[in-house]
């Protein structure tokens, strides 16, 4: 499996349009969600914007995995243990 966007992206030129559909999965819902998400990497990195969106991503994840499992969202500090 290919580990980045870059991989994927030289992968599927050397493929063509028409044949680039063979990286993903054959379950159809998968295919087309992994190809959205590809386009959408796509124009966030041609944009320029990518770093500013992952850090919102990051900080939205923590928030929604992490934070949110807290009364409150209130997340406890953590010291060290030595």
């Amino acid at each position: 499996m290919y580990k980045n966007f870059d991989e994927i992206a030289v992968k599927a030129k050397e493929l063509g349009p028409k044949r680039v559909s063979i990286l993903f999965p054959d379950d159809a819902d998968v295919m087309q969600a992994t190809a959205e998400a590809v386009l959408r990497l796509r124009a966030l990195r041609s944009s320029k914007d990518f770093d500013e969106y992952w850090t919102f991503h990051e900080e939205y994840e923590y928030k929604r995995n992490h934070q949110a499992l807290y009364a409150d969202g209130s997340v406890p500090t953590t010291t060290n243990s030595k």
